[in-house]
């Protein structure tokens, strides 16, 4: 009876270890299935080893997982447990051969990180590793997902913006930038995310207002010209997560229409906001 049980935690250890060995590494890389809406699978990076140099803090527990792009646009969500500061990046290539697709470090312990991948091939498999951000893995344990991304709004390219009209005195609009994809290069920051809008000019000057939810740090780029030939007046980003930024354009043309953008600073999976 002894032996026996000798035999099954023998058995206990050995697969635990295989179990840790298929994600310290990325060649061991477990599959994760894509699923239409975000589906967890839970994770720990407790007692893995750093493969490669982080990209932001201290990778020295990353762990790994693989999927195969059933789209050209995908979205990765991490949720970090109570003291877990997780950090997520993602790869094309080989094992060998990897190239850095995203980074991914917005949040703090126990927060939500999440990006929107687009260009992928159907059928090629990209590689996905979870780390935490200090020494240590910190409680250990995570949460991960990868689903369909989100349908683009409306205004997710320049042809698109919403028209506001001009006030006397700053009247906020809501918007949102769930599943917005990028447009141009950031002024600023990663405009994975940029959303667009227009009024047209009632004055010389005009002052342009935004302020992001708790985990959306707003970027703000103002342009003339048109759509196809856009020009940038100015690029804001003085404030962090929450903050408001504000622009006060000069040297506008009444009755002329120019374009704004606004973006999280971050490589994110969209927020709100009001402008």
């Amino acid at each position: 009876m002894k032996f026996t049980r000798f035999i099954y935690i023998l058995f206990a250890v050995l697969s635990l270890n295989q179990l840790t060995a298929q994600t310290d590494n990325c060649s061991a890389a477990p599959l994760l299935p894509v699923n239409v809406s975000c589906v967890f699978t839970g994770g720990t990076s407790t007692g893995a080893t750093q493969t490669i140099p982080g990209c932001a803090g201290n990778a020295d527990d990353d762990v790994w997982y693989r999927f195969t792009a059933t789209a050209t646009s995908h979205s990765v969500t991490v949720v970090g447990s109570a003291s877990y500061d997780a950090v997520l990046e993602i790869f094309s290539g080989s094992c060998s051969s990897l190239t850095s697709l995203n980074c991914v470090d917005a949040t703090f312990n126990g927060g939500t990180e999440s990006t929107v991948l687009a260009g992928l091939t159907i059928g090629n498999t990209y590689y996905i590793r979870i780390y935490h951000y200090a020494v240590g893995s910190g409680s250990g344990t995570f949460n991960i997902c990868v689903s369909n991304a989100p349908t683009p709004p409306s205004n997710d390219a320049c042809s698109g913006a919403i028209p506001l009209t001009v006030n006397a005195g700053c009247v906020n609009t809501t918007g949102n930038s769930y599943g917005a994809t990028q447009s141009l290069a950031g002024c600023a920051g990663t405009a994975n995310d940029d959303v667009w809008f227009s009024f047209v000019a009632n004055n010389y000057t005009q002052t342009i207002q935004t302020t992001g939810s708790t985990s959306y740090d707003a970027v703000l780029q103002v342009f003339n010209g048109s759509c196809g030939a856009l020009t940038s007046f100015t690029c804001v980003d003085n404030t962090f997560s929450g903050g408001t930024e504000s622009v006060t354009v000069v040297g506008l043309v009444p009755g002329t229409t120019y374009f704004f953008r606004v973006f999280d600073y971050y490589s994110g999976n969209g927020s709100t906001f009001s402008v």
